[in-house]
């Protein structure tokens, strides 16, 4: 009984990797070049790197990459896991994004930004937890801090390339985002 699904479990991972790595090489071949160029420009969040963000929401192996995400957020039980956690969930939207607009998927870009944003306030709201508990949000909070910079950055860097996206709403809420992080720091 066990043995059928060992064996789909088995290949359903071999599937999932190899999308990954076909969508890596995709990501790589297609708006890699952009997305270096942004991490290199002059800014403040240019210090801070991008991951790769990993399987696209276009893709249908999306929903495994979902799964997995809700799992690792289920399992994670410390406030100071979370908001690294969703700050990575953040990135990889944000990531993703980019990847999307560059591609002309205009209103699923915005969408999957919204999700980052959301993962923002998420990963604000552990930071509150893990002050409020007494905890350090001295290192979580300063990468947090960071990289809600680069969002913006590449938030805005994106609007003024597509000028037919109205990205302003976004744009605002991650700078909301960014004060609170600060508020949070007390800076």
């Amino acid at each position: 009984m066990w043995k059928p699904l060992v064996i789909t479990v088995v290949l359903l991972l071999s599937v999932v990797m190899l999308g990954i790595s076909i969508d890596r090489n995709r990501w790589t071949q297609g708006v890699a070049g952009g997305f270096v160029a942004l991490a290199m420009e002059e800014g403040e969040g240019s210090d801070y790197v991008m991951p790769y963000p990993g399987v696209l929401p276009d893709s249908p192996l999306y929903i495994v990459k979902m799964v997995r995400d809700w799992l690792r957020e289920v399992l994670s039980v410390a406030p100071e896991d979370k908001v690294e956690l969703f700050n990575q969930y953040a990135d990889k939207r944000v990531g993703a994004m980019e990847a999307l607009m560059r591609g002309g998927k205009f209103e699923l870009a915005v969408e999957t930004g919204e999700k980052g944003a959301m993962y923002q306030e998420r990963a604000i709201g552990a930071l509150e937890t893990v002050k409020a508990r007494g905890g350090d949000v001295g290192k979580g909070g300063n990468v947090l801090e960071r990289a809600i910079l680069k969002h913006v950055e590449i938030v805005r860097k994106l609007s003024e390339e597509n000028e037919t996206v109205d990205l302003t709403g976004l744009i605002g809420s991650m700078e909301r985002h960014y004060d609170e992080v600060k508020k949070v720091l007390g800076r």
